[in-house]
This record gives structure tokens, sequence and C-alpha cells, in this order.
């Protein structure tokens, strides 16, 4: 008959998903469901197995022995809710396998019980559905699977399909998977996790729904297997749930965890994991998940987690799909957010996670995080799609959760390192990718390598929430690096590329490598938060401060920045900046790209309150500032940083480079250029109570001519002229006026010269519109040594 059940569940208002009662969960179980429990054996045994009814108990006894291994064989199994099938094994039997062999799904709500430490292999290839009180009740590793057959070592198979009398003491080593295996399902009410903020995730209802003993196996195998609010509990052990059809399963045995090898399947079925599922191995240490198939999908604010609360390190939370994994955040009951989380609160390491598929999507507040409590080291992300990652926006439901893969240390230990290996990726609408440190233990570094771009844009519906990839430390551990090697990186409406701390960690560098393009343009969307590429060291706000004991002012030095690419632009207000809002010097900004244009407001900065402004070396063969700036400064006491830059054509129009201090030094710039073209610009290393920095401007490829274009008078002052060396008597400029006209001798200026000092130095206008000024060291203007 068909059966339906329905869900009704009543939450509580919670911080992180602000939504009350009134949420209904309809399951429907579209299979045979018996009005009563049927575990009626077949006769395909030489023993057959025996069934006796003691009320809801059906005890199976009977079976064949061979060593240690007990075979049962059934023509139907299935409970109903409260009912239990007692497996009455000895305890000298280590692995008892249960086949079914005729046509009926196995529809099971009650408890698989067992005696001792016996591992339970459950087989049937049409189909398994574990209702919502469906119990585990024994001491061993159990394995569920709609596969035709277990494989043994010997050769020997236990076949539901074709049922043999010949059985075996050997081990078991793997599964058969037919051409069209049955489906599993794991059905439940959901789980009930928290995550508090800066805390661990809170297991008020780990108990319920399937779970084996600490350190043991439980193994999902088939056809397409869904959880709808399912749990599946293995403290410490191995949750292993994979999905496949027409190939071989390999496994061993000898070990409590049970590793799965599926290199010898060739065709993949879907995973999906929806209302608020759990898959949870949090336990003592040594745990580890797998899920691998076609499609892996987690909805709803399902969950995977691994707590480590022991001493071991945990292994790691794998995910493996031949066409997409899509985490999808949360629902409007979940307290946490949908995703995969690896915690240490002990001294054990928490898990890494590794993620593989060709397109991986995290959306509406979709999370892969691994993070520290303790001593213990925060796992490693990796992440490898082949053709793309997404990082999409926050959820409709909670608009503070936005997808993010974040690696985090809140205790002594270092939070782990993420790594990202794909074509294209994308973090649109306020998503991020972080590695933070928030007390003594380090943050972790940050590698992306995407061959075809790297783009961060779009915005949250919060000021901060600006589309982001992180390395952070708001602690005393130091901040990560931060590498991108891409072909293009794009930056739009406010997004940012940062390393930043607030106090007494140092902050990380950047190193950015992108063959082709780094374009960074634009603010946030009605808002002056301009995208932006940073090193910084920042005052943290009065509410953080309070909640992790900041000081008032960061010590530590900022980051330095390092871009190596073919083309950079920097327009509309955006930045490339080193910053130091404390005490500490800022880092240096190293560029080397061909062609460098800013434009529209765009600058490249290198600033501090108080400590020495950082350098700033830009390497480029056209290097473009209009209605921009390049500064290096320092405010109070400290010195402004030196600006050098090297470029075949330097051209300035309504922009500045300066590097200015307001008590100290000021900094010295340094320009080796063979073309300058300058209108309303100004150049200039001064310092308000200090001292003047030095501005020296260089001619390449030849010692004394130096070519200008301008629009407005050229001015050369005894601090910004080109000298001649010391061995010549006299040096000449080349000046070319708009268009190629010729610059009337009005528009040349010098220190103490008139028409007579002109004429007496040999002005000459030459035919091809230039004008051709000799002069000698009579001009009083000092000569190179």
């Amino acid at each position: 008959m068909v059966a339906m059940k329905l869900l009704v569940w009543c939450g509580s208002i919670s911080l992180a998903m602000p939504l009350g009662c009134g949420y209904v969960i309809a399951s429907v179980f579209l299979v045979d469901h018996p009005a009563q429990s049927q575990v009626i054996p077949d006769s395909t045994l030489p023993v057959n197995s025996q069934v006796t009814n003691n009320g809801n108990t059906s005890i199976i006894n009977g079976g064949t022995t061979r060593g240690t291994n007990l075979f049962h064989s059934f023509r139907e199994f299935s409970l109903t809710t409260g009912g239990t099938a007692h497996f009455n094994n000895s305890l000298k039997i280590q692995n008892i396998f249960s086949r079914v062999t005729g046509n009926s799904i196995s529809n099971i709500d009650g408890t698989l019980k067992t005696n001792g430490s016996a591992n339970l292999f459950f087989l049937n290839p049409r189909g398994v559905v574990f209702g919502a009180n469906a119990r585990l009740n024994l001491g061993g590793s159990v394995l569920a699977t709609t596969a035709d057959r277990i494989n043994f070592a010997d050769g020997t198979v236990f076949s539901a399909i074709q049922p043999q009398p010949i059985l075996t003491v050997s081990i078991p080593v793997g599964l058969g998977l037919g051409t069209e295996p049955g489906k599993i399902q794991v059905l439940g009410s959901g789980h009930q996790l928290i995550a508090p903020l800066f805390s661990p995730v809170s297991r008020p209802n780990s108990a319920t729904g399937l779970q084996v003993s600490p350190g043991q196996t439980l193994a999902l195998v088939g056809g397409d297997v869904s959880l709808i609010g399912g749990v599946i509990t293995a403290p410490g052990g191995r949750i292993e749930v994979g999905s496949g059809s027409n190939g071989e399963v390999s496994f061993s045995t000898t070990n409590s965890q049970w590793s799965l090898d599926y290199q010898r399947v060739p065709q993949w079925r879907n995973i999906k994991l929806s209302k608020r599922s759990l898959l949870d191995t949090s336990g003592n240490g040594g745990a580890s998940i797998q899920l691998q198939g076609r499609q892996i999908q987690l909805q709803d604010g399902s969950v995977l987690l691994s707590q480590n609360q022991g001493i071991l390190p945990d292994g790691e939370l794998r995910l493996k799909a031949s066409e997409f994994i899509d985490i999808n955040g949360t629902d409007p009951i979940a307290r946490i957010p949908g995703g995969v989380f690896s915690e240490s609160i002990n001294l054990g390491n928490s898990g890494n996670i590794a993620i593989f598929s060709p397109k991986i999507r995290l959306q509406t507040g979709g999370e892969l995080t691994t993070r520290t409590y303790s001593l213990g080291k925060g796992g490693n992300i990796s992440i490898e799609a082949a053709d793309s990652l997404q990082i999409l926006g926050l959820s409709p439901i909670d608009s503070r959760a936005v997808s993010t893969v974040n690696a985090l240390t809140f205790g002594s230990g270092a939070a782990g390192d993420i790594q990202v290996t794909t074509s294209q990726l994308e973090i649109v609408g306020g998503g991020r990718l972080l590695s933070s440190a928030s007390s003594t233990g380090a943050g972790g570094n940050v590698t992306i390598n995407a061959s075809d771009f790297v783009e961060l844009k779009g915005f949250g519906v919060q000021r901060l929430q600006r589309s982001s990839i992180s390395a952070s430390t708001i602690g005393y551990g130091r901040a990560g690096n931060l590498t991108i090697n891409t072909s293009r990186l794009i930056l739009a409406d406010g997004s940012r590329i940062d390393t930043s701390t607030v106090a007494s960690g140092f902050g990380g560098n950047i190193n950015i490598n992108a063959m082709k393009l780094v374009d960074v343009s634009g603010t946030a969307p009605d808002s002056d938060l301009s995208s932006s590429i940073t090193a910084s060291a920042f005052r943290a706000d009065p509410q953080l401060q309070e909640i992790f004991g900041l000081p008032s002012l960061p010590s530590a030095n900022s980051g330095n920045i390092a871009i190596n690419t073919s083309q950079l632009r920097v327009t509309d207000q955006a930045l490339i900046a080193v910053e130091n809002q404390g005490t500490g010097d800022a880092g240096s900004i190293f560029v080397n790209a061909p062609e460098i244009s800013f434009n529209s407001g765009g600058s490249i900065t290198a600033a501090t309150a108080s400590g020495n402004g950082g350098e700033i070396r830009i390497n480029s063969s056209d290097l473009r500032l209009d209605d921009a700036f390049i500064t290096a400064t320092a405010g109070e006491r400290g010195n402004g940083g030196n600006i050098e830059i090297n470029t075949d054509a330097l051209v300035l129009d309504n922009s500045s480079i300066t590097a200015n201090a307001f008590s100290g030094t000021g900094g010295n710039i340094e320009i080796n250029t063979a073309l300058l073209l300058q209108r309303d610009s100004e150049v200039s290393a001064s310092s308000e109570l200090g001292l003047d920095g030095q501005v020296e401007i260089n001619q390449l490829n030849s010692p004394s001519t130096l070519f200008v274009i301008s629009a407005a008078p050229i001015v050369f002052s005894t601090e910004t002229a080109i000298a001649p060396p010391c061995s010549q008597q006299k040096a000449e400029f080349s000046l070319t006026g708009t268009s190629g006209l010729p610059l009337p001798p009005s528009d040349l200026q010098f220190p103490g010269s008139g028409s007579d000092a002109l004429e007496a130095n040999a002005l000459v206008h030459r035919p091809d519109g230039s004008i051709s000024l000799a002069y000698s060291p009579s001009l009083d203007l000092p000569c190179q040594k």
C-alpha cells in the first residue's frame, strides 16, 4: 500500500535563522510499506535462516556459518515502526551477510540488532528505505547496499540476483553494482544543529537516526542515494556514500574504518541531501567522510560535520562528483548554514576538506569551513573544479549568511590552507573565500590557480558583504599569504582582495600573477567602498574590539603586494594599496606590467598613520595616469615612502605622484623614462614639518635627451630639471608642442632666465615642429654626478 508521513516541526527563533513555527515537511513513500514487519526467509542456503516473531521483534536464527562469516537470505525484509530484527548470532561471528532475493524494496522503520561486534552487510538490489524511526543496535560496522552481489577475496560471490549455495570463509573485498541498482533513502525530521557566533557547532540531537558504535563505518552504496531529513552518525568513525552502476566497488574490512574505492565504476548516479539532513562523524578523532557520485547536492541546510573532540587527527571529508557539486545554504528552520564543516575542539587536528568535480557551486549561504578552537591545527581545504567554481551570494532567509569557503582558527592552533584549482572562479553578490586567525594561532595561506579567469563582483545587502578573497588576522597570530595565478583577474562593484591585521599579528603578502590582465574598477552601489587589492593594518570597529579584546590601534606591519601581468587597469575610484592605520609600517607594492593605466580616481597608494610609508616600485613600458595618483605618504612621525618608476613612457594628465610626510622626512621619488607627457600634474616629495624628500627624473636611452609633450607651459626647476653629465659642457632637450606644433619661447621657463638667456643658449625651431634647446652650465643647473 501507499503510506504518507506528515512531519510538522515548530522550531525556536535563532540568531542564525530568524524564522519560527510553521514549516511542514511532507515525505511520501511511493513504495510498498507493509502494515506489519515482513522478515521472510527464502530457501537458498545450505542452512536456511529461521525467523521467530516475539511481539514486535523478529528473532533471526539459523543461517549458514563459514568460519567467522554468517550468511542469511530472505525473500522479503521490511520493518514497521517500532519493530526489531534481531540477528541472534554467536559472539565468534565477525561478519553477517544478509541478502534479499525477492522483488520487494526493504522499508525499515524499526531497529536492526546484532550481538557482539559483528559487522552487518545488508544487500537488496531493489532498494532500501530507512524511515525516520530506523535505528541500529550493533557493535560493528554496517554496509547497506543495492548492489547485486558481495565479492570475496577467493573469488566467491554472495549474489541476490543469482543465489548460489557456495559460501566462503574468505573476507569480503567489494561489491558488484548492476545496470539498474535500486535507490537508497534515509528519512527523518532533520538535524537540530546550532552554530553559535565564534563557537563550535552545538549537536543537541546527535543520537537520532542511523548510528554505529564509535570508530565504526556506516556505508550506503547503490543507485541514487537521498537523505530527506535523514541523520547518519558514526562517532570518530567513517561515513561512506557511493552512488553508481554497472561496475565494481572494492573495499577493505581489515580496519574498523572501511575505505571504499570506486575506480572500476564507469557510470555514476546521484546523491542528494535535503531537509536538514546530516552526516556526522564527530568524536574522539580519526573520523572521515566520503561521498562519490554523478551529482552531489546539499540543500535546505543539510550538513556534513566532523568535530574532533580527541587528541588524534581526523581524516578527510571528501566529495567527488563526475558532473557537479551544489551546496545550497539554509532553510527556514536550520540554525546553521548548510555545508561541510570540520572542527577541532581538543588537541587533535580537524579533518581536511577535499572537493572534486568539473563544476562546483556554493550558493544561498552554502559553506565549506574548517576551524580550530584549540591547539589542534585547522584542516586544509582543497577544491578542484576543472570547469568552474562559483561562490554566489547569500541566504534569502538570513542576509547575514553568505556563501563562503573558510579556513579559520579561534585558538592557538594554526588555521588550514585553502587551495583552489579551476578554470574559472566567480565570487558574486557578497560571496567570500577567507582564511582568518582570531587568537594566537597563525592564519592559513590561500592559493588560487585559475587557468581562465578570477572574477569578483557584486555586493550583499550589508555594508561589509563585499565579494572577496582574504587572508586576515584579528589576533596575535600572523595572517596567511594570498597567491593568485590566472590569465585574467577582474574586480568590480566594490569587491576586494586583501590581507589584513587589526592587532599585533603581522599582515600577509599578496602575490598576483595574471598572464593577460588585472582589471580593478568601480565602487559598491550607493557606497564609497572601492574595488581594491589591499594589504592593510586597520582599526577594528569598537564592537569587534570588545568581542575579541583587541587594541584600539594595530601594532603590526601590513604585508606586501606584488603584481605581475601584461596589462593593469585601475579605474573609477578603485585602488591598489598597502596601508597601516596603527603604529606599524606599511608594506611595499611591486608592479611589473608592460601596460599600466590609472583613470578616473584610480590609485596606487602606500600610507601610514604614524609608521613609515611603504615603497612603491613600478616597471612598465607604458604608464598612464589620467585623473589619478600614485602616493607613498606618512602621517605623524613616520617618513614618507619611496617611489621608483621605470617606464619607457610616462603620461600624467591632471594627476600626481607624491611621497609626502607630516613631521618625518618626505620620501624619495625616482623616475626613469624616455618619454614624459604631462599636463596639470604634480610630482613632489615634501614634508610639512620635516625635511623634504628628493625627486630625481632620469632619461632613458640617452644621457642627455628627454622628450616632453605638454599642452601647458613646461616648468623646469632645479628640483626637476634633467641636468647634463658633469663631463659635458652642454646638453639638449627636445620639446614638442601640442600636435607637433613648435612651442613659443614664452612657454619655456627657467629660473632666472629671460629671452636673452634663451637666445644665448641657441633655441632652435626644427622642421618637424620640435624645439631644440642647447644650454651650458651657465643656466646654473646642477650636473649629474
